[in-house]
């Protein structure tokens, strides 16, 4: 946010006490020192370095192993489910997933058109 906010006590206690996946429970966090200098390099590299190391994780259910898990198991859920298209798959990922799963799931779409040779819209 580029300005300040001011919230009533109902507020606060609302926001910090909110329900969901990750709640807050209740915990505030706020920087203590903020340096003059920041090294975005050594923040990048290292960002950079552990989205590889996540992505090729040797569990089977995150990281790249299971976009090709899903890249392959497309096409037998879509013989399972002949009455909906393959756009429907997608379809579902847009109201149900958000964020970095979203991504993941379009390109698990991407893969399996080009697996399959068909086209695809994106």
């Amino acid at each position: 946010m580029d300005y300040t906010t001011s919230l009533t006590e109902a507020e606060l206690e609302k926001v910090r006490y909110a329900k969901g996946a990750l709640p807050p429970k209740g915990h505030m966090y706020y920087p203590v020192y903020i340096p003059e200098n920041i090294h975005l390099e050594e923040a990048i590299k290292k960002g950079i370095k552990d989205t590889c190391k996540n992505m090729l994780a040797p569990v089977p259910l995150i990281g790249v192993k299971a976009m090709r898990w899903v890249a392959k198991s497309i096409p037998k859920w879509a013989e399972k489910k002949r009455n909906k298209s393959n756009q429907s798959l997608s379809g579902t990922a847009d109201q149900n997933a958000g964020g970095n799963r979203h991504r993941r799931w379009r390109f698990q779409i991407y893969l399996w058109c080009l697996s399959s040779g068909s086209i695809c819209d994106p």
